[in-house]
């Protein structure tokens, strides 16, 4: 993400890079593009990756129905019981990666044991959505 928002004059640009401080006062994403020595320079003592990271997210559900008793008299069936069930559905954030998603979940860096999750993400993959529907039968 840093590579491509007119922060390195060296690496091609998406549009956004074209959102930067023009005037004293403005307060739009990306401070003025300058060329650098180092690559680094740029990002030293600057809050310019700084994110908010709340989040509200919709992690469990599980719907289901149990047939009544009346219904299976008529059936070698003692219960009869049908589910969907969802993880990780939804999650509403402004953070531009996965909140609860660090570094220390996947990648080896040398302080990968000190930060948090939601730190930083480097490239994590988010957390596994997924989904199951299924049938449960006692005889």
């Amino acid at each position: 993400r840093s590579t491509f928002d007119g922060s390195d004059i060296g690496f091609n640009q998406t549009v956004d890079a074209f959102n930067y401080w023009q005037q004293p006062g403005d307060t739009d994403v990306a401070p003025s593009p300058k060329y650098a020595v180092s690559d680094r320079a740029i990002y030293y003592n600057s809050d310019r990756w700084l994110e908010k990271g709340d989040y509200i997210r919709l992690r469990n559900v599980t719907l289901s129905y149990n047939f009544p008793k009346k219904y299976l008299e008529k059936t070698p069936l003692s219960s009869l019981r049908i589910y969907a069930q969802g993880q990780n559905l939804l999650t509403f954030t402004k953070f531009w990666g996965d909140p609860e998603v660090g570094i220390s979940s996947g990648e080896s860096i040398s302080f990968a044991d000190t930060v948090a999750p939601g730190e930083t993400t480097l490239y994590s993959y988010p957390n596994t959505k997924s989904y199951q529907m299924g049938i449960d039968v006692s005889f």
